[in-house]
This record gives structure tokens, sequence and C-alpha cells, in this order.
């Protein structure tokens, strides 16, 4: 799809795709990775064995990740994936994977509305 369209850069992309995040991002051609500079996925496994692999697969890629487990959702198995490249984090200032996640969080919640989201 990103060669198709032609797509040069992607800022963020936001993966919600009810237990098949994995597939996707294994799905990525290697040619493509680097026009990808955020990620946010939001992933559903409650043996948290995709969480890791999805992680250790984006660190390869040269991603810096941050996860969050839903404390209201605890027994559903979600979890909110961001990540960052690592050279992206530097330049930006951001040395921590707590405060990475909740700049793209606020990122997500200003243009979600505007995207048909909330």
């Amino acid at each position: 799809m990103i060669r198709e369209h032609q797509i040069d850069k992607i800022d963020l992309l936001k993966i919600d795709a009810e237990k098949s995040e994995l597939d996707i991002i294994k799905g990525v051609d290697d040619r493509d990775w680097p026009k990808i500079a955020q990620l946010v996925i939001e992933i559903h496994d409650p043996t948290r064995e995709a969480v890791k692999r999805i992680e250790d697969l984006l660190a390869k890629k040269g991603f810096r990740c941050a996860v969050e487990h839903e404390r209201l959702l605890e027994h559903s198995g979600l979890f909110n994936l961001y990540a960052t490249r690592a050279e992206t984090a530097v330049d930006t200032g951001v040395s921590h994977p707590r405060q990475m996640a909740g700049d793209l969080r606020r990122t997500i919640q200003t243009f979600a509305p505007r995207c048909g989201r909330s």
C-alpha cells in the first residue's frame, strides 16, 4: 500500500486491527520502514507474547518503544504501544519512554476528532 500510493513519509502510523497487529507489522516491507517516524499500536494480547514480539521487531528497525497496559481493562489484555525513532527521540529531547507515550497520546487525542474518531 505504501508503494502503491507512492507515500514518501509517514509521520504517525496508527494500527488497531483486533489481534492482527503482528501480521500487519510483519507485512511492512524493509524498504518502507525508514519512511515511518512514529507508531501507535493498540494490541489485543492476553498472553503479552505479541506485545513482546512487536516491541522486539520495532527495536530492530530502530524504534524506541513504550508499552502501556489499560488499567481499567486489566484482564482484557489490551495494550498501547508507542514507538518513535531513536534519533527522533534524541532530536526532540524525549529521553524517557513514558514521556514519549504521553506526548504521542496527546497528539492522537488532538487529531482524532479531526479524523472522525473521538
